[in-house]
């Protein structure tokens, strides 16, 4: 009966690392749904955009042409559209059983949220630069609590110490 307890283990601790390389997918999927959620937006406010790439990582998309009067609601719908996104990745992987790769996009999905903050901050250059990246991390960071809080069993605590489903 042990080699069949060794057996089980190891087929769970394969499933973590299954789980921990589909959160190391996620976290690249979550940068792309961001840009290209900057990239439709800035193209609905009539922006010339062009993706910025670092070899298979966007790294930013420059709009020629944006900054009209309809850009804030530009970058909110941005926003919306990239959390949106990103929640949704997050239920896919959950559904699938990847619940550290779910926890990872949840937590994302929280920064995508604040950065409504982030992306409102050219409205607020009279705020020092490290006050506000402060402002945006707290936000973050409530935010993706609240988030991983709301879906049950998606605490850090439940990931680490779940029981193994194979036994």
């Amino acid at each position: 009966m042990g080699g069949c307890a060794a057996t089980i283990q190891t087929l769970g601790r394969l499933f973590e690392v299954r789980d921990a390389a589909a959160s190391l997918l996620a976290l690249y999927l979550s940068i792309w749904l961001y840009e290209v959620g900057n990239w439709v937006s800035l193209s609905a406010e009539g922006a010339k955009v062009t993706f910025l790439l670092s070899g298979v990582l966007p790294v930013g998309v420059m709009g020629v042409g944006a900054g009209g009067t309809g850009f804030p609601l530009a970058k909110l719908a941005q926003v919306a559209l990239c959390s949106t996104a990103t929640l949704l990745a997050a239920w896919v992987a959950r559904s699938k059983g990847f619940r550290l790769a779910g926890a990872t996009l949840l937590g994302i999905t929280g920064m995508n949220i604040a950065s409504v903050y982030w992306e409102m901050l050219w409205m607020m250059s009279f705020i020092p630069v490290a006050f506000n990246e402060a402002i945006y991390l707290a936000m973050s960071a409530a935010i993706a609590w609240a988030l991983l809080r709301a879906v049950p069993g998606n605490s850090v605590m439940a990931i680490e110490a779940r029981p193994n489903r194979l036994a």
